[in-house]
C-alpha cells in the first residue's frame, strides 16, 4: 500500500521535483542511470514464511525510489534555487533522502497519534485475552531446546547451507504446499515415506527455544545486519512437518499425541519472542484446529484432543500485530508503558519495538529504545535477542521505506477494525 501522504507535505514532492530537474540530461545526452536512487533491496527473510502463514504481511518489501505527488494536492510554498541543467548527482540524492525522511517522520507521527487514540481499545482486548487465553503463557524457561534444534532445523539465507537434518526434499515440500487447505486429505503414503517424527516427541523435554542459544545464528555478526533482514530459522519447514505429523496420525491412530507434539512445537517457536515466530505459532495452532475438524468429520476418535477456539486465536493474532506499533519511535513514553501493561504477549512487541527504534528512531519524535529495553527486561523477554537487536545497524529513510512498505499510520486502526 505504501505510506499515505498529506497535502501539507507537498514540500516532499517539490523537493523531489527539484531533484529531478537537477538531474535532467542535456539535450541529446543519454538518460542517467538510477544509481543515485535508493536501491530496491532483497525482501526480508521472514516475508515468504509470513505470506504462507498468515493473510496480513509485515514488513512487505517494495522498492521506493521516488516521491510522486498524490491526488493533485498542491505543494506547499518552498524556495528552491534554480539548479543548473547539468546538476550534481550527489545533491539529487540528498534531496530525495530529505523527502524520504520527511515522509517517514510524518508516518511515525501519525502512528503515535493512533497509539494515543487506541490504547484503551488495546487494554480492552488484552483483558479479554488474559481472561480467556488463546495460547499458553509459556512462562517456564528452565530447559532450552536451542542446542537440540540447532543441527536439525533449516535456516533462512544466508545461513541456509548446509541444510538441517529435518530438511524436506524440494519435491515433497512443493507437493505439501500445493495441497492448500485440503492437505489433511491429500497428503499420501508416498509423502510420508521414510519420515521419522521421533524428534517431535523428544522436544517435549524442553520448555523454551532461545533464538540465539546455540547454532549458526550465534556466529552471525549483528553489526553488519539490520533488524528486518536478520537470518532466522526456516519456520515454514516446521509448519510442513506439522502437517505431515497429523497425516501420519490419521494412519497410526495417535491423534491426541500428534496434537500434543504439534502444539508443543508451536509453543517452543513462540518463546523466541519475535513477531514471525508468534505468527507461525498461531498458524500451527490453526493447523491443529483444521486437522481436528477433519478427524471429527471422518468419525475418528478425538478423545484427549482439545478443541481450539479459532476465533480467540485470530483475536490473539490481531492484537499481537497491533501491539508492536505501540512501541514504535515517536509514541509517547506514557502511552508505551500503558500499552505494554495491557498486552497479552508483550515480549514480541517489545523486541520488535526495540528493532524499530534501533533501525529508524532518528525519524520519530521520541526515541523509545531505552524504554522498551527496560520494559523487555522487566517482563523477562529473551535477553540475548534483545542485546543483539540493540547492536543492529541503523537504516536510512530510503532503506526503511523499502522494508516498511505498509501504511504505518493505518496499522493500529486496521487491526482493531474487526476485533469487537
Amino acid at each position: 500500500m505504501g505510506f499515505r501522504r498529506l497535502a501539507q507535505f507537498g514540500v516532499v514532492a517539490t523537493l523531489a521535483s527539484a531533484a529531478l530537474v537537477l538531474f535532467l540530461p542535456r539535450r541529446g545526452a543519454p538518460l542517467p542511470s538510477d544509481a543515485a536512487s535508493p536501491p530496491a533491496t532483497t525482501p526480508p527473510n521472514d516475508d515468504a514464511a509470513i505470506r504462507t502463514a498468515i493473510s496480513t504481511t509485515f514488513p512487505a518489501p517494495a522498492a521506493r525510489t521516488d516521491l510522486p505527488r498524490q491526488g493533485g494536492a498542491e505543494p506547499a510554498a518552498v524556495s528552491v534555487a534554480r539548479p543548473r541543467a547539468n546538476g550534481d548527482p550527489a545533491l539529487f540524492g540528498k534531496l530525495v533522502a530529505l523527502g524520504q525522511g520527511l515522509e517517514l517522520g510524518e508516518a511515525l507521527a501519525r502512528n503515535a497519534r493512533m497509539a494515543d487514540a487506541y490504547v484503551d481499545r488495546l487494554c480492552e482486548e488484552g483483558r479479554k485475552l488474559r481472561e480467556h487465553p488463546a495460547l499458553p503463557d509459556g512462562s517456564s524457561r528452565d530447559r532450552d531446546a536451542a542446542e537440540f534444534m540447532a543441527p536439525l532445523v533449516d535456516y533462512e539465507s544466508p545461513l541456509d547451507d548446509p541444510p538441517g537434518r529435518l530438511h524436506l526434499a524440494d519435491a515433497l515440500a512443493g507437493r505439501v504446499k500445493a495441497y492448500g487447505a485440503d492437505w489433511p486429505a491429500k497428503i499420501s503414503d508416498r509423502d510420508l515415506e521414510a519420515l521419522d517424527f521421533r524428534w517431535m516427541s523428544t522436544l517435549q523435554r524442553f520448555d523454551h527455544w532461545s533464538l540465539y542459544g546455540a547454532g549458526r545464528l550465534t556466529e552471525q555478526p549483528a553489526s553488519f545486519a539490520d533488524f528486518y533482514r536478520q537470518s532466522i530459522p526456516n519456520y515454514l519447514s516446521l509448519q510442513l512437518w506439522s502437517k505431515l505429523r497429523f497425516a501420519a496420525a490419521y494412519r497410526r491412530g495417535d491423534l491426541a499425541q500428534a496434537s500434543a507434539e504439534v502444539r508443543h512445537l508451536a509453543d517452543l517457536i513462540r518463546t523466541q519472542s519475535i513477531l514471525i515466530a508468534e505468527m507461525i505459532a498461531v498458524a500451527i495452532y490453526r493447523l491443529d484446529a483444521r486437522a481436528r475438524e477433519l478427524a471429527v468429520a471422518k468419525g475418528l476418535d478425538t478423545a484427549g484432543w482439545p478443541e481450539a477456539d479459532v476465533s480467540r486465536i485470530d483475536r490473539h493474532r490481531r492484537i499481537a500485530f497491533a501491539s508492536l506499533y505501540f512501541t514504535y519511535p515517536g509514541v509517547k513514553p506514557e502511552t508505551v508503558r500503558e500499552a505494554v501493561e495491557c498486552m497479552p504477549s508483550p515480549c514480541s512487541a517489545l523486541l520488535e519495538g526495540a528493532g524499530a527504534n534501533r533501525t529508524f528512531d532518528p525519524y520519530g519524535g521520541a526515541d523509545n529504545l531505552d524504554l522498551v529495553t527496560d520494559l523487555a527486561r522487566e517482563h523477562g523477554c529473551e535477553s540475548a535477542t534483545l542485546d543483539r537487536v540493540r547492536r543492529f545497524r541503523e537504516l536510512t529513510a530510503g532503506e526503511t521505506l523499502t522494508v516498511v512498505a505498509d501504511d504505518v499510520a493505518g496499522q493500529i486502526p486496521k487491526f482493531f477494525s474487526d476485533s469487537r
